[in-house]
């Protein structure tokens, strides 16, 4: 009987097993996936593939990685003293979408799957993330009705990439983007209109 030995560690392999994890992931579910079956996709052992990740949770928080580290840099961007500005909100606007469209497949994958969106570590980071977001594309101290007009527009956005996979970004960059601006106009004219109260 012969032995497999683990492979090096290498981004090349790190990469193979984060697309293979999000393949299954996307199959079969988190819960419904077990490491085994990953390393056996992969035509590891077990313990080569604990080698690379530790747990099943390590590997979900690496599969998703490049869309939250991608997500915060772009915001991280819109927090500099020029990007705050009001008159950016549109440049933020277009990078959070860019940003979607780029990893619309592991957008797509924690769209459907809530057990993934609800470990620990990946349900914080995503709700800060949100409301990251929203502070960039409508501003702070929102009243309740445009928190709630700016996580209709957020989630809608959202689901429009995920839901149209035959379209390409190109495709879907103009409408998505057309489709916030609307959802956030009233957000906007109700802002103004209490800045001109002086409320």
């Amino acid at each position: 009987m012969t032995s497999r030995i683990a492979p090096r560690v290498t981004d090349d392999t790190a990469g193979q097993i984060r697309s293979i994890a999000l393949e299954l992931f996307a199959e079969q579910g988190f819960d419904g996936t077990s490491l085994q079956q990953i390393a056996d996709r992969l035509g590891f052992t077990k313990a080569a593939l604990y080698y690379h990740y530790r747990s099943k949770d390590e590997l979900l928080e690496a599969v998703v990685e490049p869309l939250f580290a991608d997500l915060e840099a772009a915001m991280d961007a819109a927090e500099t003293s020029e990007g705050a500005k009001p008159a950016n909100r549109r440049k933020r606007l277009e990078d959070y979408v860019d940003c979607l469209l780029s990893h619309r497949d592991v957008l797509g994958y924690l769209f459907r799957d809530l057990a993934a969106l609800g470990r620990q570590k990946v349900a914080q980071r995503g709700l800060a993330l949100e409301e990251r977001i929203s502070t960039a594309i409508a501003g702070t101290d929102l009243s309740l009705v445009n928190r709630i007009r700016v996580s209709f527009a957020i989630n809608g956005m959202q689901g429009a990439i995920v839901g149209h996979a035959d379209a390409t970004p190109d495709q879907l960059r103009g409408p998505v983007l057309e489709g916030i601006d609307a959802a956030l106009r009233a957000v906007r004219r109700d802002i103004t209109a209490r800045t001109k109260a002086g409320r």
